[in-house]
């Protein structure tokens, strides 16, 4: 992490804000977080995703009286792409070029990502529940969405998901893919 400037022998480092749609990513991101002693980095939630979900960014950033602080800082929205089609993905894409916002981006879902904690990905897609099958055989019991122990425990590997994922680190709409870890390490 870089710093921004000096007060009274004091680095004050940049914020960063990561937004994000759902449980699994808050719980995992503040994991990851807690790890990596990132308090310059805030999780919010949002409500409101899909297509809509770089606008709903700029209405939390503009009424949430909390992230008055962060309105400069670099922001990133975690999604993934559930049943979007790849014309809102695209539209999504250049809302975000347009607002200066950074995309964290899973293709189908983000357990993608927590799989890359345990083995090397490959662009094959794979479907939800076999997604959620290899986790839970990693883990040892079946895996639970949100729950926090054991996104606790798949965090602690977050470094080798970053190597593991490098291989479909390229946002893509028709393969799997992920790039959260590009963008975890750029933090």
């Amino acid at each position: 992490m870089s710093a921004l400037r000096v007060k009274r022998n004091r680095t004050v480092k940049n914020k960063i804000l990561i937004f994000v749609e759902s449980k699994t990513e808050e719980t995992y991101l503040n994991s990851w977080r807690q790890l990596n002693k990132s308090s310059s980095v805030k999780i919010v939630k949002i409500k409101g995703t899909g297509r809509y979900i770089i606008k709903t960014v700029l209405s939390k950033l503009s009424n949430d009286k909390s992230l008055r602080d962060y309105k400069n800082s670099r922001q990133i929205v975690v999604f993934d792409k559930d049943e979007l089609s790849v014309d809102e993905l695209q539209s999504i894409q250049k809302d975000a070029e347009l607002y200066a916002i950074e995309l964290a981006f899973s293709n189908i879902c983000f357990e993608v990502w927590l799989l890359a904690h345990y083995e090397r990905m490959s662009k094959s897609k794979l479907s939800t529940e076999m997604l959620n099958t290899k986790l839970g055989q990693y883990l040892h019991t079946t895996y639970k969405k949100g729950d926090s122990k054991q996104l606790d425990a798949i965090a602690s590997n977050y470094e080798i998901a970053i190597k593991n994922a490098e291989p479909i680190a390229e946002i893509s709409f028709d393969g799997q893919c992920t790039n959260v870890g590009k963008i975890l390490n750029s933090i």
